[in-house]
């Protein structure tokens, strides 16, 4: 049976892990929370936290749900996973910390993966090898902190949003607000050319490095269904049902794709809301 390794336990983790499972293949999920859930577990999200979408945009197309707090997603997420018997292939307070091939264009090498394990008063490494890769981090999994012009003058404590959990945190302090344009946000990935550049075609393989998937970068109403979609065609991708087109033919669909882009949204890197 072939192995595959999920980085992530988050909505699209989760979807991948039941549909990897379902065609046969060996599944281990690492997530390096307490919890699963992703940004909907008690680590991830906020007092009061709600999701934005209604029901039918937030759910997985076979388990139904309606506007929630981060508490009711993060039950639902849970009863997902018992609902199809996912919970014991998931490892928690499992932290990935290294994805290593000596060669990655050798679809016959098995990847290397070391994680960092932990209880409340130990952690340890561990090393283990898969055939397969899926990485299901997140868009949001760790938030970006923007440098602010003149902060360094600023006398009182500079936080990120994502480290207020309640407001009871806000209480007798004197806050200050710095708003950000759509220029200053992070997007995914990086200039075009450079050493660190990564090109996914289908925004879900790379084009030159086999046996390894990118799985929930893109966001939209109905998310989760988009994943599991995309989940299926990984796992077809994996089982060599789905085939890729050449390379040219790839690298050609993702240049297209960034001309289309850089024309309506004016950057060179993949914006999260076109797929």
């Amino acid at each position: 049976m072939q192995t595959v390794t999920i980085v992530g336990a988050g909505p699209a983790g989760l979807v991948a892990a039941k549909m990897l499972l379902t065609d046969g293949f060996d599944v281990t999920i690492f997530e390096k929370h307490a919890s699963l859930s992703g940004i909907w577990s008690f680590e991830g999200a906020y007092y009061n936290l709600h999701t934005q979408q209604p029901g039918g945009t937030i759910e997985v197309s076979d388990l139904y749900d309606e506007y929630a707090s981060w508490e009711h997603v993060h039950a639902y997420l849970c009863k997902y996973a018992d609902k199809f018997d996912r919970t014991s292939h998931i490892r928690l307070r499992s932290q990935v910390l290294s994805i290593f091939k000596s060669n990655l264009h050798n679809a016959e090498e098995s990847w290397s993966i070391t994680v960092e394990q932990t209880t409340e008063t130990l952690s340890s490494i561990e090393a283990f090898h898969f055939d397969f890769v899926v990485i299901v981090s997140g868009l949001f999994s760790s938030y970006h902190m923007p440098l602010v012009r003149g902060q360094e003058k600023f006398s009182g404590s500079i936080v990120h949003a994502n480290d207020i959990k309640s407001h009871e945190q806000l209480v007798g302090h004197y806050l200050r607000f710095s708003f950000l344009s759509d220029a200053d946000a992070p997007t995914m990935g990086l200039p075009h050319g450079t050493s660190n550049d990564l090109d996914l075609y289908r925004r879900l393989i790379p084009v030159s490095e086999p046996k390894i998937a990118f799985l929930g970068y893109v966001s939209s109403n109905g998310t989760w269904m988009i994943d599991e979609v995309a989940s299926h065609w990984v796992s077809n991708y994996f089982k060599g049902v789905q085939l890729l087109p050449s390379r040219e033919e790839m690298q050609k669909e993702i240049l297209t794709i960034r001309d289309f882009v850089l024309s309506h949204f004016g950057t060179t890197a993949c914006h999260i809301r076109y797929f």
